[in-house]
């Protein structure tokens, strides 16, 4: 299964991806650098999705189980449980750090999440919650 496919994260991805095509490209991008460390994707997908609004705690497991599918279906049983295990700390990390923006928001500290580094712009009602780039 693909996050595409999967019922409860597909709905939230297809409102903010416009081109899957282009969205699998930065993914390929950031997971280059998370391996390699070349700097080819500088920008933190956390930011991009927190600022969507819609992403939550639990959604954060469902990703892990999509991406150990994912794995497992496509990767050496070596390979897949090195793949998971870099995807597990990742997962952590970000839940770590989007449960501090969510309650940075929460208390009137949402300057703080937007002038963030990682964030390019807020989101407008005008761009729907999508990046326009």
């Amino acid at each position: 299964m693909r996050i595409s496919e999967d019922p409860v994260l597909a709905p939230i991805y297809n409102r903010h991806i416009e081109s899957w095509p282009k969205h699998i490209e930065r993914l390929t991008a950031f997971w280059e650098n998370v391996i390699f460390g070349n700097g080819s994707d500088s920008a933190s997908p956390l930011i991009k999705h927190l600022r969507t609004g819609e992403i939550r705690p639990e959604h954060f497991e469902r990703w892990l189980g999509v991406f150990r599918t994912a794995a497992e279906d496509s990767l050496s049983p070596i390979a897949a449980s090195a793949w998971e295990l870099l995807a597990e700390r990742l997962s952590t990390a970000y839940e770590r750090s989007a449960q501090h923006n969510m309650s940075a928001m929460a208390f009137g500290h949402r300057e703080d999440f937007e002038n963030s580094p990682d964030t390019e712009r807020p989101t407008t009602p005008e761009t729907d919650g999508r990046d326009p780039t």
